[in-house]
């Protein structure tokens, strides 16, 4: 096959978008379309190497699958056992059980499964998983097992009448299209994980490469190669503008991975050989381009477990990905096929046969003491249902009605507490310290939706908090003396809000309160971590340091919000005293508060509103 210059930029542009955009640097919020390039250019390739074949009639199920096998696993196998390894002397025990699942899944290639059943790819949680970005490889693989399936009963109509396998061939990517699109934009909140993360919805990105080959020679004789070069860097520019322009609010894929997605089919369908695409510099990264997307995630995961986010810092971590993943290009793939599939199979075997024996005997149970043991653990153990009056809290409206949580209390005053879970966080303390003899709280708080006008999210949290702001709150407004709203506004971009179009909501959303003329508190954006904070605790006390953990975007944010509205209460400076490792810690999880934190929040809260509103919510002695 010969060498395609421009399908090694397309390499090398794909793979750098995508580390800029995990390594947080502006301007690269769209990098993870790299990804959809890299569909687009597998689907071109097996298409071409597949149907060649037909037309040689030398193609083999046996041989296409070795090929297959001997270019991904040993890379990724090497990779895996490397990255459990090193976290076996760096992890707490908790966290090396996920790494070892995680490492698993991936080995497996069915990573892509079980991240959809257990968390969104744009969620913070999600972000400290090392194996996280093999969910594209897995795909990748399971369109690989099934695409020579589907293509071989379609050989003789390949070979015999193209117009009639172009036809099905086109059938089958729409229909892959418009799956995507009905589960994706009809029923979001449900199946929004499953299309990201699901190869029957991805396929259409790898047909749509396969286009490519079916026309690459129309385009060729159809335009001279003086314009189409000249069209090969606008499409690269319109590339680069997509990357630049996309962010993480966007549901993903939509109708928008289409840009990305067509304008590298443009340039697979063009053709160009030109020496702007021959630079060394540029080849070079479409070389290592597989072992870089391999290497980058995990490293600046661990880093993150370990350290601050340096600029220094994350730059010699780029350095070092480079480093790294040269070694793998030129000792591992390229020395693959030397050491042949039967070798590799039963490495791959190994590797997963001794993750199975770490996972259930754990070698580090007995390394840490009780107490980090706890501290790992508490997230899981940590009984948040009473903290949370978890019966007021809900997905469904119905519940909420039928459990009472809509009842107003007509002989005293009344507060509505609303918003997603950190609204409802408050309520055990806020019931506790103010005067119930005098006062009523109303919750009505949901998970999966924040509380802004015409909410985005899940059909149910959107249903709720729609309800709550648009009809509930006006038709009662004269029964409240007060109405609290809290959110983790961070979240906008997991609701597919961009940064500006959130802002201008919560903007929204304040003139709103303040045309219903209530006394309204809208609780800012609070402290969150990277990892989960019991984890940050255990981490700092055993290596005796003091690593901050906090993710700074939530200042940045905090910084906007409060500036933005009236009636903000700053939650951002709250630190709490330093905390000893048999105490209870201040959040069980990245973000949400404990009773031990909240019953040191919501006294300064209390003493706010009745200096803001002249009302005094007395604290019961």
């Amino acid at each position: 096959m010969k060498f395609r210059y421009d399908i090694g930029a397309l390499r090398a542009f794909a793979v750098l978008v995508v580390v800029l955009f995990h390594y947080g640097v502006s301007g690269f919020e769209g990098g993870y379309a790299g990804v959809d390039i890299f569909f687009v250019i597998s689907g071109y390739l097996m298409t071409k190497i597949i149907l060649t074949s037909f037309a040689k009639d030398n193609f083999t199920l046996k041989s296409f699958y070795k090929r297959r096998f001997d270019r991904i696993v040993p890379a990724l196998i090497i990779l895996i056992l490397l990255i459990v390894f090193y976290c076996m002397f760096l992890y707490l025990p908790k966290d090396y059980e996920q790494v070892n699942k995680n490492g698993i899944w991936s080995s497996l290639f069915l990573s892509n499964f079980y991240y959809a059943l257990n968390s969104s790819y744009f969620h913070p949680s999600a972000q400290s998983n090392v194996f996280l970005h093999t969910w594209s490889l897995s795909v990748e693989w399971q369109f690989y097992m099934l695409y020579p399936l589907l293509l071989l009963p379609l050989k003789k109509a390949y070979l015999n009448n193209k117009n009639k396998f172009n036809i099905i061939f086109l059938s089958i990517l729409f229909s892959s299209f418009i799956l995507m699109l009905y589960f994706n934009y009809l029923m979001p909140d449900k199946y929004s994980k499953y299309v990201f993360y699901g190869t029957p919805f991805r396929a259409w990105e790898m047909f749509l490469g396969g286009i490519g080959f079916l026309y690459e020679k129309n385009v060729k004789e159809s335009i001279s190669k003086k314009y189409r070069e000249i069209i090969c860097v606008v499409l690269f520019i319109l590339l680069f503008s997509c990357i630049y322009f996309l962010s993480e609010g966007l549901l993903w894929p939509s109708i928008y991975t289409v840009f990305p997605a067509l304008i590298t089919l443009g340039i697979i369908l063009l053709n160009v050989n030109s020496k702007l695409l021959e630079f060394k510099i540029v080849q070079f990264f479409g070389k290592i381009s597989y072992s870089l997307y391999l290497w980058h995630w995990p490293l600046i995961v661990i880093y993150g477990y370990r350290g601050e986010y340096t600029l220094n810092g994350v730059f010699c971590l780029f350095l070092f990905a480079i480093l790294i993943s040269c070694v793998s290009y030129y000792y591992v793939e390229n020395k693959a096929y030397e050491i042949g599939t039967r070798k590799i199979f039963f490495i791959s075997v190994c590797s997963i046969s001794i993750m199975l024996i770490l996972l259930y005997f754990n070698p580090l149970e007995k390394k840490y003491s009780k107490e980090i043991i706890n501290l790992t653990e508490f997230r899981d153990n940590y009984d948040r249902d009473s903290q949370f009056n978890i019966k007021c809290h809900s997905d469904n409206l119905e519940t909420l009605k039928k459990n009472g949580c809509l009842i107003i209390n007509n002989r005293k005053k009344n507060i509505l507490l609303t918003g997603d879970s950190h609204a409802a966080q408050y309520y055990l303390s806020l019931s506790q310290l103010i005067d119930t003899s005098q006062y009523n709280i109303v919750q009505i708080t949901t998970s999966g939706a924040l509380p802004l006008l015409n909410t985005k999210g899940a059909k149910g949290p959107k249903s709720v908090m729609n309800f709550v702001l648009m009809d509930y709150l006006p038709n009662n407004l004269e029964k409240f003396d007060l109405v609290l709203i809290s959110a983790h506004w961070y979240n906008y971009k997991l609701r597919g809000y961009s940064q500006k179009e959130f802002v201008a909501e919560f903007k929204n959303l304040d003139k709103y309160m303040e045309g219903l003329n209530s006394k309204y508190l809208i609780l800012g954006q609070s402290v969150f971590y990277r990892i989960p904070y019991p984890t940050s605790v255990a981490l700092n006390y055993y290596y005796k340091e003091n690593v901050n953990y906090i993710n700074t975007d939530g200042e940045k944010l905090n910084n906007i919000l409060k500036s933005s509205v009236n009636n903000y209460f700053d939650l951002y400076p709250m630190y709490f005293p330093e905390l000893q490792i048999t105490e209870s810690p201040y959040f069980f999880d990245n973000d949400h508060f404990t009773l031990r934190a909240t019953d040191v929040v919501v006294p300064i809260i209390l003493k706010d509103i009745s200096k803001r509103f002249n009302l005094n919510l007395t604290r019961r002695n």
